[in-house]
């Protein structure tokens, strides 16, 4: 059973050791508006253990984009006159192709992905089991990973940005 207080210290050199998500984007996407090759985005990715976090990430590195975002509609046609399936005397088809920025995903999106460059973003800790250790096995280098994790209110000890709570359980193992 998992026990509240359980932390690990993680090595120096992941840690960033600044208090800004922007020195992250930096490690992680350096050079990001002059680099056009696809392939470049592909092999790297910010974590995060939520939604919420990983919205705010996309959110801001957009911003820091040049250009004006662009939003594509769906487009809706009325296919045959009848619908006999719903009794409506004509039948909708919807296109759409749903596409979201994806600098930054959740930790559980990204089981299975091998990246060469990996931001651990840990605005709060781990919420389930193995997720600190998913995240920091996505990469293939550790020279090539980051954790940023912020420091909670009231927290002015430096070494507690080295510290986060690992979720196992072990029962799972027996």
């Amino acid at each position: 059973m998992y026990k509240e207080g359980d932390t690990i210290q993680l090595f120096k050199d992941i840690i960033l050791p600044f208090q800004d998500i922007n020195a992250l984007f930096r490690f992680i996407y350096p050079n990001l508006s002059a680099n056009s090759d696809p392939q470049y985005l592909v092999e790297r990715a910010i974590l995060a253990p939520k939604n919420e976090h990983v919205n705010a990430i996309n959110a801001a590195i957009m911003a820091q984009l040049a250009g004006k975002a662009v939003e594509y509609l769906s487009a809706d046609t009325v296919e045959s006159p009848m619908d006999s399936e719903h009794h409506l005397p004509f039948t909708f088809k919807r296109r759409q192709f749903p596409v979201q920025p994806a600098f930054a995903m959740t930790i559980n999106k990204s089981q299975e992905q091998t990246l060469n460059w990996v931001g651990l973003y840990l605005p709060t800790p781990v919420f389930s089991h193995r997720q600190l250790y998913i995240a920091c096995s996505r990469v293939i280098s550790k020279k090539n990973l980051k954790v940023l994790i912020s420091k909670r209110q009231g927290e002015n000890d430096a070494s507690c940005i080295d510290y986060t709570r690992n979720i196992v359980y072990p029962e799972v193992f027996q």
